[in-house]
């Protein structure tokens, strides 16, 4: 698995190379906000990229602990066994049939109770018997294979990210202007609405309010990126 992880090192690589964009285009009065916001996102991510490097994650090596529950007995019911199947193959009779049966089961039934009574023992001994018991859960049970999609994520965050605009798209056009419609519409006197002029002092109150939550969005970044590079 690839992973890139926020390093102290690298937020403050991404604080320089933030201070030290222009940022000219964001005063541009010949480009749209819309495209504005694209550039401005699209540089945000080439820095934070650049930033904070790419890492291949091999796993935590896990301390196997080994619990010896195969005791001499079992061994020598091992041996029985095979040797009544050999008897079996070789004379196939109801009896040495039946036999094999009945000892298979005994044995089974042997395996883990011993098996049951060594692990009971082991997690009673331990100083932090939940963690003792997960971990040999975890060295027993099978993995668990992770399912195949053919759909990557960017392909999801795109495919929503885009609806409302595709529905725009394909509405019939109308001749209603929506400022008379608007004019032709009785707002109660008590409603009211204005825009105010928000500084720079009030965006970063904004952004400190918010929890550093390591989550990325739709453009690989999250809150603990926003907050280093506020400033």
């Amino acid at each position: 698995k690839i992973y890139r992880p926020i390093t102290e090192y690298g937020k403050v690589m991404l604080c320089n190379v933030v201070s030290e964009e222009s940022w000219r285009f964001v005063s541009d009065k010949s480009i749209d906000s819309s495209t504005k916001f694209q550039m401005f996102i699209n540089k945000i991510s080439d820095y934070v990229n650049s930033s904070f490097q790419e890492k291949k994650y091999t796993g935590k090596a896990s301390k196997v602990h080994y619990v010896r529950w195969f005791t001499p007995q079992l061994e020598k019911m091992r041996e029985t066994v095979a040797f009544l199947s050999d008897a079996c193959k070789q004379n196939p009779t109801v009896f040495t049939t039946l036999q094999l049966r009945k000892y298979k089961a005994m044995y089974k039934t042997e395996l883990h109770k011993s098996k049951t009574n060594a692990f009971d023992k082991y997690i009673s001994n331990s100083k932090s018997k939940s963690k003792t018991m997960w971990n040999l859960i975890n060295q027993n049970r099978k993995k668990s294979l992770s399912p195949k999609c053919p759909i990557e994520p960017n392909s999801l965050n795109i495919y929503f990210t885009s609806v409302a605009e595709n529905i725009i798209h394909k509405l019939p056009n109308t001749n209603i202007n929506p400022i008379k419609l608007m004019a032709g519409i009785d707002v109660p006197i008590a409603v009211s609405f204005s825009f105010k002029e928000v500084s720079y002092s009030d965006v970063r109150i904004i952004i400190d309010n918010m929890k550093t939550n390591k989550s990325k969005d739709c453009y690989g970044l999250s809150f603990e990126i926003i907050k280093t590079i506020k400033n």
